[in-house]
């Protein structure tokens, strides 16, 4: 299972009830041999230790079926996933309140069939920003839907914001990680650095226009079979 915020900030707003402000999206995937079998269920938190920061609007999905809860869901599917296989996404539109530094959820997955659970709760915390008058440059990082398998390629992707009103000018710059050797760092725009440098960047030029974004910056690595990380 994965869980990501759309790769932005939510911009709060104050009439939090109707408006959404930002969108959570869940997958499940089956990184196991054989098929599952048996009811998938998702629980679907927003009320993190009872701080009730916004509402959950309704969402999209396909196969899934859902309950109404302003800040828990819980939803199911019947269908069984295949080896490599996955279900299809469900989102859960968010409207935020004002006041808050970040939304937060817990996200839970069961199965019956499913042989290992170390990895099935899954906490996510997104930026929550006041809407603004200035300029607000943020960044937003994904992990391209954990988890990562060892071995094999895993990748990041920052995407810088500004959610103020008026433009960010003079140039960009991202400070990125290289977690995993041979880590490259691209993105439409950036002049990225040899990830090897004490401080790996990625720079771009021109200002962000308000209530824009520039393309994303694209990390990538092959993961080790060794300690694994996530950042």
């Amino acid at each position: 299972m994965s869980v990501d915020d759309g790769w932005s900030p939510f911009v709060a707003q104050a009439d939090a009830s109707t408006t959404s402000t930002g969108t959570w999206t869940a997958r499940v995937r089956n990184t196991g041999t054989s098929a599952s079998s048996g009811t998938t269920t998702i629980n679907f938190n927003a009320n993190v230790n009872g701080n009730g920061i916004g509402y959950l609007l309704p969402g999209t999905e396909q196969g899934w079926i859902r309950d109404t809860g302003d800040r828990v869901r819980t939803c199911t599917d019947d269908a069984a996933v295949p080896a490599g296989g996955s279900l299809p996404p469900l989102t859960f539109p968010f409207a935020a309140m004002a006041g808050y530094g970040a939304a937060q959820a817990i996200v839970t997955l069961t199965n019956p069939s499913d042989g290992t659970i170390s990895n099935n709760t899954l906490g996510i915390n997104t930026p929550d920003v006041q809407n603004t008058c200035s300029a607000d440059v943020v960044a937003a990082v994904s992990d391209g839907g954990v988890p990562f398998t060892a071995g094999k390629q895993a990748t990041y992707t920052v995407t810088v914001l500004n959610v103020g009103t008026p433009a960010a000018t003079g140039d960009v710059t991202v400070h990125y990680p290289s977690p995993f050797a041979g880590t490259t760092a691209a993105g439409t725009g950036w002049t990225c650095t040899d990830s090897t440098v004490s401080d790996p960047t990625c720079t771009q030029p021109g200002g962000i226009a308000a209530r824009s974004s520039l393309p994303p910056v694209t990390i990538t690595g092959k993961q080790s079979f060794s300690a694994i990380e996530r950042y």
